[in-house]
């Protein structure tokens, strides 16, 4: 009776395991699209912002009455926006390795929820191995599984 006892015991602690890993990596998934979302949201945002800086610049240039479509005026017009852009790509990036980062360790949780499956089963089959004697109770003295007896 205790060995079916175990056994059920075992399969109950196995199942537990495998769906915690699955929830584990379906709850990483929704993180992963939601930092995705997140970061294309930032990343409109920086470029709404870069424009803005630019449309300032030149204001305040041509305020001065100073030419804007030539010159110093312009190189410096240029090389902010060339920075801004490449601020934004490089943190596009960063948020794309941070989302496949966390889809793969989602992915990674669920592997050891089925590890952890065949540990419980395996665990609870030896436990009840041989009349409920555990299998490190048969190891004989010569370092030999005693299978038969």
């Amino acid at each position: 009776m205790s060995t079916i006892m175990g056994t059920f015991g075992s399969a109950s602690s196995a199942m537990t395991s495998y769906q915690a890993g699955k929830a584990q990596n379906k709850l990483a998934q929704r993180e992963a699209t939601y930092k995705e979302v997140q970061s294309a949201e930032e990343a409109r945002r920086m470029e709404n912002e870069l424009a803005t800086l630019g449309g300032v610049q030149k204001t305040r240039y041509a305020a001065s009455g100073v030419r804007t479509d030539e010159g110093s005026p312009m190189d410096v017009m240029l090389q902010t926006q060339r920075e801004g852009q490449r601020e934004i790509e490089f943190k596009k990036l960063m948020d794309a390795v941070q989302a496949s980062e966390i889809r793969k360790a989602g992915k990674l949780a669920e592997k050891a929820g089925g590890y952890g499956a065949l540990g419980s089963l395996f665990t609870g089959l030896a436990g009840g191995y041989k009349g409920g004697k555990g299998i490190v109770e048969n190891w004989n003295s010569k370092g030999a599984w005693s299978l038969l007896g």
